[in-house]
């Protein structure tokens, strides 16, 4: 890209060797003329009345450069041409630059467009390749660009040199480590390391940092972390986050490894990891229970069953459609808009389907070891205990579902996730204190209207040589659930988010507060001793009554945003309130803002410009 003072820095075309001219013209068409988003300089004009150029002028004439230090104007499509306008009271003047069909900056810019176009090459005519030829070239480059694609999606590296990039990039910047389990195809156990930071351009980057082979000991998982910290020259005073995947079979290492690095560096605060799914990560622990396991078993199964063929999937909707047409003719369900619509159904509503497909399928399976097995599921899925855990599952997941959805949309809804998190919990205790009797009333219910036995719930049940009563699951399933709630939103770290949100900048910085600010700087006594909270103080008083007058952050919609270029590079406000860019930094690293990702490009627009960067023996 260009840099503020290209312009004085060009060389003139004479001054390049002629082999690379063409490579050097390509260069400067395709990034195109440079026009920054500033805030312009007023100037005085003839009439002693103050100017400006205004950024409007950049959509009416697309070919114009503004360089700032010269506060002038030049004609990017005569890209060697060195004539400024300053006159910023007359537009006209651009027009009259332009010219007519013939004009110098026509003919330079249709020039520059047939140096791209290389299907008007000479060479391209005298070596005209075939159909079949160009169809191949043109297989071959979007796969590459698949390839890439993967590559960049996973943050794999494309050269060891990259490792070297992210450690300059990183260069003495806090950041956080995000930590998930990975297998390979020898199911050897695995540790995937991502660091998370801001870079000095105010982005939140995440890196992935490589994979390294773990043993399922806390102790160990530690050793290893430490050992490729040390690889890469990282320092583990300098880490001030920690997220892990809590769906993963290495969940309760993972949160070992967690208090292990927190006893080290106090400052490295665990923090959910707004990105993952809260729910897989419930239904992961809710599995420890061996009957809540089976049911996730045995549901996988009977979907797998039913939607192995188009015929199967096509009969479980024609038998569930004409049960829905009974229930809402006896009244048992009412019609309208939203309402038994075949999309939102879900295991339950379909169970009794369900069943009526895997009947016809016992009875025109091939073989009698498939008619054997699918009656044994089918007898599981008839059995009261399945109909109790399918409900447990169902009404839990239920109450745990609007908070799982939340903590995935953006940081602004941090206040409304962590009271949601309270609610949540709230709601379980509820349904493990007061809420049996009209669960059991559900369950049975749903057991008389489908045929299947009601067991005493009273009576025990034989598991392993231990009695016990159906009524203890769900109160070790609810159990687990409320652990789990408070082991990723404890009372520290719900401060801590809580504190986070009055970074943003959003709708004038109305979630400001200047206390709770302070209160996250304290969280860090690392980085703010008391010296630097006193500071802190004032210097907050003076940022909050700047940046709400400032325009320049008035569009802003989170931390993200006003940590970006507008804060670095056109107001430079991040060298005046260093105590506050510090603190914005600190929130930005926990994993609860999404990092920044590029914008999707189309693979024929990448091939294209690839295409346009050289003369290529490969024809599109």
């Amino acid at each position: 890209g260009y840099t503020n003072n290209h312009y004085q820095l060009r060389k003139k075309e004479s001054e390049y060797p002629p082999n690379v001219r063409d490579n050097v013209r390509r260069a400067y068409l395709l990034n195109g003329p440079y026009q920054p988003d500033i805030e312009f300089p007023q100037t005085k004009g003839i009439e002693e009345e103050n100017r400006k150029f205004v950024i409007d002028c950049y959509k009416e004439f697309t070919w114009i450069e503004y360089i700032i230090e010269m506060d002038a104007s030049f004609c990017g499509s005569n890209i060697f041409m060195a004539t400024e306008f300053e006159n910023w009271k007359k537009k006209q003047g651009f027009r009259d630059h332009v010219g007519g069909p013939t004009s110098a900056p026509n003919q330079a810019y249709r020039k520059g467009q047939d140096l791209l176009n290389q299907s008007q090459h000479i060479e391209t005519v005298l070596q005209r390749q075939s159909f079949q030829a160009r169809s191949e070239y043109r297989v071959r480059l979007k796969a590459f660009v698949d390839c890439v694609r993967f590559l960049l999606k996973q943050e794999l590296a494309f050269r060891v040199e990259t490792t070297n990039v992210i450690l300059k990039e990183l260069g003495d910047a806090f950041f956080s480590v995000l930590i998930d389990e990975s297998r390979d195809i020898s199911v050897k156990k695995q540790m995937a390391v991502v660091i998370r930071f801001v870079d000095a351009k105010g982005c939140v980057i995440e890196r992935f940092l490589g994979i390294v082979h773990v043993k399922q000991t806390t102790a160990l998982l530690k050793a290893t972390l430490e050992k490729l910290f040390l690889k890469h020259e990282f320092s583990i005073g300098r880490l001030r986050g920690q997220g892990y995947d809590g769906a993963s079979n290495m969940r309760g290492q993972f949160g070992g490894l967690k208090t292990l690095i927190m006893n080290e560096n106090e400052s490295a605060y665990y923090v959910h990891c707004f990105p993952h799914q809260l729910q897989l990560a419930l239904v992961g622990v809710a599995k420890n229970h061996p009957r809540v396991a089976l049911l996730f078993n045995l549901t996988s199964n009977a979907l797998n069953i039913v939607g192995v063929s188009c015929n199967r999937r096509d009969l479980l909707r024609e038998k569930h459609t004409s049960k829905v047409i009974q229930k809402i003719q006896s009244g048992d369900i009412l019609s309208g808009q939203g309402l038994n619509q075949e999309t939102t159904l879900n295991f339950i509503l379909m169970h009794s389907s369900v069943i009526d497909v895997l009947e016809i399928v016992i009875e025109n399976a091939l073989t009698s070891e498939q008619r054997g097995e699918t009656c044994a599921r089918l007898d599981q899925k008839q059995c009261f205990e399945f109909i109790f855990n399918l409900h447990l599952m169902k009404d839990i997941l239920g109450i745990t579902g609007e908070l799982s959805r939340i903590l995935q949309r953006e940081y602004q809804e941090i206040v409304n996730a962590m009271t949601l998190v309270k609610v949540t919990k709230q709601r379980l205790n509820a349904m493990r204190n007061d809420g049996w009797d009209s669960f059991f009333v559900d369950v049975s219910s749903f057991c008389v209207k489908n045929d299947i036995i009601i067991l005493n719930i009273d009576d025990p049940f034989v598991e392993r040589r231990r009695s016990r009563r159906r009524v203890e699951v769900q109160l070790f399933i609810i159990d687990l659930q409320n652990q789990k709630l408070e082991n990723r939103f404890n009372e520290v770290n719900t401060e801590l988010l809580l504190c986070m949100v009055c970074v943003s900048p959003r709708d004038s910085f109305v979630a400001f507060d200047k206390e709770k600010l302070i209160r996250l700087a304290q969280f860090y006594p690392r980085d703010f001793s008391s010296k630097s909270l006193m500071l802190l103080s004032n210097q907050l008083e003076t940022y909050i009554l700047d940046v709400r007058f400032s325009n320049a952050f008035s569009e802003l919609k989170g931390i993200g945003d006003l940590a970006k270029e507008k804060w670095l590079r056109s107001t430079r406000k991040n060298t005046v309130y260093l105590l506050v860019y510090m603190l914005m930094a600190l929130a930005l690293i926990l994993p609860v803002a999404t990092a920044d990702i590029s914008e999707t490009i189309d693979d024929e627009a990448i091939m294209q410009l690839f295409q346009k960067m050289a003369t290529r023996r490969g024809q599109l």
